[in-house]
């Protein structure tokens, strides 16, 4: 038969049941409150990862018009590497967090990390970049508009090199560019604490030229006189 009402210690009312000789408090249904907080969680990694791993999956739609190349001049721009990071870090925690409020069991939860945690796998070091194939064919017609500027604008060989107006600005890290040998230096990256790489503007190969440090090795002819330097080439 039933019996009084109990309050426990947290003000959660439970009933006591009576069977022969045990009495089992009934248990309150569970709050889906976790559950909700992993979903976010879930949704929130998986939006970072898409954006970590971006220069992993968008080539191929590229190659196959299946992203249009308007949004694509927008997402391809110089690369910040620290900010790469740390967005995969962040990544990583968010995933790490959905998998505990989701996964309870370890011996479900350890192996399902491992495989999320996947997309690290892409990250190597050329990756953290676009391929400068890549770079050039979506701004190729600014890439036309900004050798048409350089022919006409002397380019200082100080370190801050000579700022690009607002509507070519994007194609560098830096926002500038920089007078290198007998061309000029476009940055697409800049290393961390030293080290860049990118497209040079000469009519001979950069080979040797400064990368922030670095010596450009094995430049590759993009297309007429456009040569990239410490980037992947596809």
């Amino acid at each position: 038969m039933p019996g009084p009402e109990r309050t426990d210690a947290a003000g959660t009312r439970a009933r006591a049941v009576y069977t022969p000789g045990v009495t089992t408090p009934e248990t309150p249904p569970a709050v889906p409150g976790g559950r909700r907080t992993g979903f976010v969680m879930l949704g929130v990694s998986a939006v970072l990862w898409v954006v970590v791993t971006v220069h992993a999956w968008l080539p191929p739609l590229l190659e196959r018009g299946l992203f249009p190349l308007a949004v694509a001049r927008v997402v391809v721009r110089p690369v910040d590497i620290v900010a790469v990071v740390v967005t995969m870090f962040l990544a990583g925690l968010a995933s790490v967090f959905a998998l505990l409020l989701l996964v309870p069991r370890w011996w479900i939860l350890i192996p399902t990390i491992v495989v999320f945690m996947a997309p690290l796998l892409t990250l190597k070091p050329a990756g953290l970049w676009w391929s400068a194939t890549l770079y050039h064919s979506v701004h190729s017609e600014e890439f036309s508009r900004l050798e048409q500027y350089l022919a006409a604008t002397p380019v200082a060989s100080a370190p801050g090199g000579t700022a690009l107006p607002a509507d070519l600005a994007h194609l560098s890290a830096t926002g500038s560019v920089s007078s290198s040998g007998d061309g000029v230096f476009l940055p697409v990256w800049v290393g961390v604490p030293n080290g860049a790489g990118g497209f040079f503007l000469t009519d001979s190969s950069p080979a040797g030229a400064d990368l922030g440090g670095v010596a450009c090795t094995a430049p590759t002819r993009v297309e007429g006189r456009w040569w990239a330097c410490g980037m992947p080439v596809r």
